[in-house]
């Protein structure tokens, strides 16, 4: 579809994402010259009228909302029977993205983050629309730091669909309120509860609650108390610990009411570490200051929570919570029967290291089945026989009876060159096979007083040095008669020489396992440089020594070929 240009108006330049529901592109607004994401709906769901009738009706009240931390939604379109929605085009990565690449973050950062979320669900709840479905992936970020949220309101359509909620509730459950768990439509003091979630995901790095699957998860939002956040990160502020967990209060009465008393609290508390000052939560034995949030609280009587109405309840989401375990009782009563009909979960043991045949028995007495499907010369473990790796990985949860497959070690990726100092050349060559090596087509000849002719006087790469299987091995032997003058013949490719290699490693947020391989003119395969080095270095290997005119070089990241090269030497004669 890239270069289509649909309505005679937005022409695709990229695909940006993919989800169940949508794929994402980005296009050029033709008539206004900007650029815009055009979000269309896939199959089955676009060919389902109640879901698209739905998606239009949350699509009309959404372009309504104008705030600069809600991402701009401009209307819907079809394209060749696909219908589509309009949005505004923002730069910057997921928040789910940062938190993966760099949470915990800083407290001043956390709270300006929740500030931007806090804006904008303010904003949108004055304007009687709460999101209903906020989680990280739903909150976008820059470089600079700006905060937009997208998506409100639309999981008011999933109701009109069979399988949208099913699809969608892995996403979600992470971030559900307790009493949207038991049936009630999500409000702006539910949203406080999923802005809670993320506060805790960016001050520790994980989730509050996880577990195997969205029924589990969304029993422990139903049942459990919310972890502190300083259990994980004990860098978090005290007051901003008592925050996260107010916000993430099981009882909404004892939770936020709106993101505008969050958005106080963060507020203060931000004010507070920027000039170096202390807060200390209002209900604490050594209580010395008042939040204007927890003040305001006081002063006001406490509203009363509107009544469930069963008939306001979304279908899909009462359905599939029911599914997956409803309210706690059938939550728990659900899971249960769910997992007698499973096979029961282990943690998958370490395997690697082992011999194969250690492998299998372990794997065995844990109840899962081993399959050796690869092999290779590995130099980390270079017992042949051993188990390099398996898929799934250690500590792995899977069911019992899982078939896990594995690579053995074939032995060690270099060898040691054998001495043939003083061995005939037929024994040389024999020997050489045996060792793993192949006897290079150059043989010299070289006068010597100490070995007999025909003999061998030394080998290049020399005695016990390490090198890769099957390289050829240049030989020089004792001369024999009628041969003097012949060692002071040499050829340009036999002559010895210096290279100069320099390179720049691949991008990488982490590390990279670097390995030079080097062949000359002599066939002399050998490792000339190998260690990690960070992502993007660059690498400068002077005076290489080898023999002839010419090398190639063999560069490795990760142990994967990313480049070869042919150098010429740096000496380089009249002929050259």
């Amino acid at each position: 579809m890239i270069g289509d240009v649909i309505s005679n108006r937005y022409e695709l330049l990229e695909k940006i994402s993919s989800s169940p529901i949508f794929d994402s592109y980005l296009a050029r607004d033709k008539f206004r010259t900007a650029e815009v994401c055009i979000r269309f709906v896939n199959e089955p769901f676009s060919s389902q009228t109640g879901f698209i009738q739905a998606l239009a009706a949350v699509t009309e009240r959404a372009a309504l909302l104008d705030h600069p931390n809600i991402a701009r939604v401009y209307g819907m379109g079809d394209y060749q029977g696909r219908p589509y929605l309009i949005c505004e085009a923002l730069k910057g990565s997921s928040l789910v993205e940062r938190i993966r690449r760099i949470a915990p973050f800083s407290p001043p950062v956390a709270c300006e983050i929740g500030i931007g979320i806090c804006d904008a669900l303010d904003y949108a709840a004055s304007r009687g629309m709460p999101h209903g479905d906020l989680c990280a992936d739903h909150v976008l970020t820059n470089l600079e730091g700006h905060v937009a949220v997208i998506d409100f309101g639309l999981w008011e359509s999933y109701g009109k669909s069979s399988s949208a909620g099913a699809m969608v509730l892995p996403r979600m459950a992470p971030y559900l309120a307790p009493e949207v768990i038991q049936g009630q439509n999500p409000d702006p003091c539910s949203d406080v509860y999923a802005l809670g979630v993320i506060l805790f995901e960016l001050l520790t790095g994980s989730l509050p609650f996880s577990g195997p699957s969205p029924g589990a998860i969304l029993e422990k939002h139903a049942t459990l108390p919310p972890p502190s956040t300083r259990t994980l990160n004990p860098a978090v502020p005290s007051f901003l610990d008592h925050v996260a967990s107010k916000a993430m209060a099981k009882n909404p009465d004892e939770r936020y009411q709106s993101a505008k008393e969050l958005k106080t609290d963060l507020e203060s508390l931000k004010d507070a570490l920027r000039f170096g000052k202390q807060l200390q939560w209002q209900g604490g034995a050594a209580e010395t200051a008042t939040t204007p949030a927890a003040a305001a609280e006081q002063s006001q009587p406490r509203r009363a929570r509107r009544p469930r109405v069963e008939d306001d309840v979304p279908a899909w989401l009462r359905n599939t919570v029911y599914v997956l375990g409803g309210m706690a009782l059938a939550l728990v009563l659900g899971w249960i029967a769910l997992n007698l009909t499973k096979k029961k979960e282990i943690e998958l043991p370490n395997l690697v290291g082992l011999t194969v045949a250690e492998a299998r028995q372990k794997a065995k007495a844990v109840g899962v089945n081993l399959v050796v499907d690869s092999e290779q010369y590995n130099e980390k473990f270079p017992q042949p026989d051993t188990i390099v790796s398996t898929d799934p990985g250690p500590r792995t949860h899977v069911r019992a009876g899982t078939e896990v497959r594995a690579t053995r070690s074939l032995g060690s990726v270099y060898l040691n060159v054998p001495d043939l100092r003083g061995v005939p050349l037929d024994e040389a060559k024999r020997r050489l096979q045996a060792a793993g090596f192949r006897l290079s087509d150059k043989i010299k000849e070289e006068p010597s007083s100490t070995i007999q002719p025909g003999m061998v006087i030394e080998t290049s790469p020399g005695r016990g040095q390490r090198v890769s299987r099957n390289a050829a091995i240049s030989i020089v032997v004792s001369q024999t008669s009628g041969k003097e003058g012949a060692a002071n013949s040499q050829d340009p490719d036999e002559m010895p020489n210096t290279w100069t290699l320099r390179f720049r490693v691949k991008d990488s947020d982490d590390f990279v396992s670097v390995r030079v391989e080097m062949t000359d003119e002599a066939d002399d395969d050998r490792v000339i440089f190998e260690e990690p080095r960070a992502g993007g270095d660059y690498v400068e290997l002077p005076d290489i020594e080898g023999t002839g005119r010419r090398a190639t070089f063999r560069i490795y990241f990760d142990d994967r070929l990313a480049q070869t090269r042919r150098l010429e030497g740096n000496r380089r004669d009249e002929n050259q």
